[in-house]
């Protein structure tokens, strides 16, 4: 079971986003503070960056609390397809970083985990310009 998975007896469902459920699949020293943590779009990426582990230097180590530095994570290197389409996807949500993303792609390409992931995300991100809550 992935980590934004859950067990039910209906079998497994995608963890919906909340500040306790991010945290807890950042590094230690962004999980710090989970009540900063709010709907939006750093949340927005962050969740789906979350789908590469909590240790993957290549990621965290362009990632600051409020900020994520894409271009020095596009620019390491290294990534599959199917990477480069989740991290295109979350530097699009961020908005701090132009990219195109095709909507056809992530249909297609991303399993079924990722795609909850994604949608999650972009459900984060909506919530944050527009309310919501949790």
């Amino acid at each position: 079971m992935t980590a934004t998975m859950q067990s039910t007896d209906a079998g497994a469902l995608p963890v919906r986003f909340t500040r306790r459920a991010l945290a807890a699949r950042l590094p230690q020293h962004l999980a710090r503070q989970p009540e900063s943590l709010v709907e939006g779009p750093w949340c927005a990426a962050a969740w789906i960056l979350t789908l590469f582990g909590a240790q993957e230097p290549c990621i965290w180590d362009y990632v600051e609390e409020f900020f994520i530095d894409f271009d020095a994570i596009l620019s390491t290197g290294g990534w599959s397809s199917g990477q480069l389409l989740l991290l295109r996807a979350a530097a699009s949500l961020s908005g701090t970083t132009f990219v195109s993303v095709d909507l056809s792609d992530l249909a297609a390409l991303l399993d079924t985990h990722e795609w909850h992931a994604v949608l999650e995300a972009l459900r984060v991100r909506r919530a944050g310009e527009y309310g919501g809550g949790q």
